[in-house]
């Protein structure tokens, strides 16, 4: 049972909802679930990408994004994703 201790304003996108509806689309379809890896492609690298998409830049403060962007990225199509996800 997960429980978030604070929210963090990101900023504001000058984007529209049917604009933002689309960029959620289209994650979706690059993202799919069981491309998830702690070591990658993960929950966090998905909220720097959705950020960028709607156009606030690198507006996640670092503390939580300690697995984005992951010094093993370059090397995650080399290990098995069985191995992967339970790092």
């Amino acid at each position: 049972n997960h429980k978030h201790r604070h929210e963090v304003l990101l900023g504001h996108s000058r984007l529209q909802k049917p604009q933002v509806y689309k960029v959620i689309t289209d994650l979706k379809k690059a993202w799919p679930g069981e491309r998830y890896c702690l070591c990658g492609c993960n929950c966090q690298d998905f909220a720097v990408e959705f950020c960028k998409q709607l156009g606030l830049g690198n507006c996640i403060p670092a503390r939580y994004t300690r697995f984005a962007d992951s010094f093993l990225a370059p090397i995650t199509d080399l290990i098995p994703m069985s191995v992967c996800q339970h790092l």
